[in-house]
């Protein structure tokens, strides 16, 4: 026997043991998520969506609802079918999100069994954000695709696989608008880099597509009920900065914001020298416009809204784990500012 055959000998089990575990974690997950979504985000909401009568902003988050009405012409054996190919993408998505988690994870360690155990530590992280904030605030049908798309493009990005990068960034920006912050990692991560030319071409190739999907969403559902463009308001007609200021200015509400990421951020602000991939050291930042911008157009207390974020600060605190379990002594990664 080669070792080329005994390789695939040992990693073929391995493989299916890891898309069984992903796949009956991601259906108790949901199994506890879906119930929760189901009482705000319910079937009559994702009925209005998929059927294009929904409200705005709501009806721009169409992939989702759209991909769920074409599988709905094969009628499932419940009450609600359509809404039950919803859960079943939703199911779909989230063992996506691991498989696409330790592909990332593999890129950047190198090592085919800790990238495998390390992904689920995304179901660490997750009830931090859907859970555990109090009181009970909506999840929405396009969360964990946009956290899978975005982990995918941090894939792409990193490897610069731009042929696979921008149709990616196209279908998944009619899913969620916030792809745009990928095209803000790709600054943060190439600049000094890359050609100042190439650079500037491909932010700007990010932000024509971007632009056209979000004025042809606009075009479309112009007559829908709701706010156009971005949601600056919330229920109450209070902008969402002064909202978001209330919320901040009542000291009991900071330890439930704090505990973003499982609170691995603090381990990652501090131990940040360990984390040996430029790229993902760089990423981080942006978490600053990714905050400003969700502090102006959406509830800063719905933790959900950054879902996104999660591969970009759990990444790195997986490269500071393991780096730490192999150099316990004070390590620096590379150069200040790297």
């Amino acid at each position: 026997m080669t070792n080329t055959s005994m390789n695939k000998t040992r990693v073929l089990p391995a493989e299916g043991l890891f898309l069984l575990t992903a796949f009956i974690v991601a259906v108790f997950f949901c199994q506890l998520r879906l119930p929760l979504c189901d009482r705000i985000v319910g079937p009559e909401m994702f009925q209005e969506v998929a059927s294009h009568a929904g409200h705005k902003p709501w009806q721009y988050r169409i992939l989702i609802p759209g991909i769920a009405g074409l599988l709905n012409h094969v009628k499932l054996p419940a009450d609600e079918s359509l809404f039950a190919w919803g859960k079943i993408l939703e199911v779909i998505f989230t063992v996506l999100t691991v498989i696409a988690f330790r592909l990332y994870l593999f890129m950047l360690l190198k090592d085919r069994m800790a990238a495998m155990l390390l992904s689920f530590s995304l179901f660490f992280v997750l009830p931090f954000h859907i859970f555990f904030p109090r009181p009970y605030h909506a999840n929405y049908w396009f969360d964990t695709p946009g956290m899978f798309f975005f982990t995918l493009g941090l894939v792409f990005l990193h490897q610069k696989r731009w042929a696979a990068y921008y149709p990616l960034f196209l279908i998944a920006t009619f899913n969620r608008e916030t792809t745009c912050f990928l095209t803000v990692i790709h600054l943060l991560t190439s600049a000094g880099r890359a050609k100042p030319g190439a650079l500037a071409a491909h932010c700007a190739a990010q932000f024509f597509i971007w632009m056209a999907v979000k004025i042809l969403l606009g075009k479309i559902y112009i007559h829908n009920p709701g706010a156009d463009g971005f949601e600056w308001y919330d229920g109450s007609g209070l902008p969402h900065y002064a909202d978001n200021l209330l919320f901040f200015a009542k000291p009991a509400n900071i330890p439930a914001f704090l505990s973003i990421m499982g609170f691995l951020w603090i381990p990652v602000v501090l131990f940040h020298k360990r984390i040996g991939d430029g790229f993902v050291r760089r990423s981080l930042w942006v978490f600053f416009p990714y905050f400003a911008g969700m502090f102006l157009v959406a509830n800063i207390y719905e933790l959900r809204i950054f879902t996104d974020l999660i591969p970009v600060f759990l990444s790195a605190f997986c490269l500071i784990l393991v780096d730490l379990i192999k150099h316990p002594a004070p390590h620096h990664a590379g150069p200040p500012g790297d």
